[in-house]
């Protein structure tokens, strides 16, 4: 088996790093689920452009992103024979335009979204010995996110500018794609590919969002247990359940993936595992949360986090319990269909999928809310080397 060399500027692991050496060819169950798999990262992507720049732009870009597509062999022949160097410039120039694209266009887009009000306002109160949670952003919404999301945002806070902490958020989004296709050339190309240009993450950055950041803790996870799936014992058992605690304390939203991920835990490393999990979690998240819902239960509860979530759900009592059936039912077939740690990444593209379309139907339509869906996508390509990162996929030994 191919010895794999480490990450760096000259060098890129796996096969890129031998440019003698012909990308491997998938099977034709392989390349249609990585022609489906590129086909949903433009299909969430297409309602930005179409919004913004209208529908014509929104064909071009979906023709253009189709020929990288078909392209992909090509493009990783030149990755390869150009070492990282090809990569780490397309990564480096996104990252740059992002960072313009904040400075120019970010104040306008602060009369129309509020999350970096929230996070911003979250701290402000909190200086000043209020409740964080009784305050509204500067568009009188109330703010939803858990404690983590303000404390991951604080150093961007301090310096001004929280849209700096999605920049931050796609380039460690690029590290996890590196690592998760390390010896997957095409999918490694493609994958960036659909990161550095997506509309969805430049419209998180000049918008001065948080979801991204939050999507990527949670592919933090991900890419942890696809390495540590047969050595879940001991410290790593208790460190996977301290992480899962901050990862409960972070958004509601993202509940669901995290269910799906307690199954997969008591499938693979057993109840005693899974109980000391749970237990470091919930040490977690009690020292993370309940200091908040003892301050001021009944805001807490009725109206901020909890209470704004809740209503996400509609004022329809039938809706309000038919939604939370719906996503257990996906969490708990998704979570039983794995057969690995690998099948995580696609498993949480259903689940969040219920999670934006109930948002969608019963409350309002938040194109940001596709980053859900946006970024597992980004890891579920097929493996060049025969083992499938999607539904296909078998355990890894």
């Amino acid at each position: 088996m191919q010895k794999v060399k480490g990450v760096g500027l000259k060098t890129i692991p796996g096969p890129l790093a031998k440019a003698a050496l012909p990308v491997p060819r998938l099977g034709w169950r392989e390349e249609l689920w990585r022609l489906a798999v590129f086909s949903g990262l433009v299909l969430v992507n297409s309602p930005v452009v179409a919004r913004y720049l209208g529908h014509g732009v929104a064909l071009l870009y979906a023709a253009g992103m189709a020929t990288v597509c078909f392209v992909g062999p090509w493009l990783s022949r030149r990755a390869r024979a150009h070492g990282a160097r090809l990569l780490v410039l397309g990564i480096g120039s996104s990252a740059l335009a992002q960072a313009v694209g904040l400075s120019w266009l970010g104040p306008v887009f602060d009369a129309g979204m509020d999350r970096d009000s929230a996070l911003i306002g979250w701290w402000s109160a909190l200086a000043q010995g209020q409740f964080p949670y009784s305050v509204r952003t500067h568009l009188g919404n109330p703010i939803s996110v858990l404690p983590v999301m303000p404390a991951v945002a604080l150093p961007f806070v301090l310096l001004g500018n929280v849209g700096y902490l999605e920049v931050v958020s796609f380039l460690c989004l690029a590290a996890l794609l590196w690592h998760h296709y390390s010896r997957s050339p095409r999918a490694l190309v493609l994958s960036l590919a659909a990161l550095c240009s997506a509309p969805l993450v430049f419209l998180e950055v000049i918008g001065r969002s948080d979801l991204l950041a939050n999507m990527a803790l949670l592919m933090l996870l991900l890419t942890w247990l696809e390495v540590n799936e047969h050595d879940l014992r001991g410290r790593r058992v208790l460190l996977l359940g301290g992480y899962l605690g901050c990862l409960l304390a972070t958004r509601v939203a993202v509940f669901p993936s995290l269910v799906v991920v307690a199954i997969g835990l008591l499938r693979w490393a057993g109840p005693r595992a899974f109980a000391k999990a749970a237990a470091a979690s919930s040490v977690v998240v009690g020292v993370l949360v309940l200091p908040f819902l003892l301050w001021d239960p009944l805001t807490f509860l009725t109206y901020a986090p909890l209470g704004v979530t809740s209503e996400k759900l509609g004022s329809d009592p039938l809706a309000r319990i038919a939604w939370p059936m719906l996503a257990g039912c996906v969490v708990l077939a998704t979570g039983l269909a794995m057969r690995g740690a690998r099948n995580l990444f696609i498993a949480q593209v259903p689940v969040m999928a219920t999670v934006v379309l109930a948002t969608s139907l019963a409350f309002t339509v938040d194109l940001s809310y596709l980053q859900l869906v946006f970024v597992p996508l980004l890891f579920a390509f097929p493996l060049d080397e025969g083992q499938p990162a999607g539904p296909p996929a078998q355990a890894r030994d």
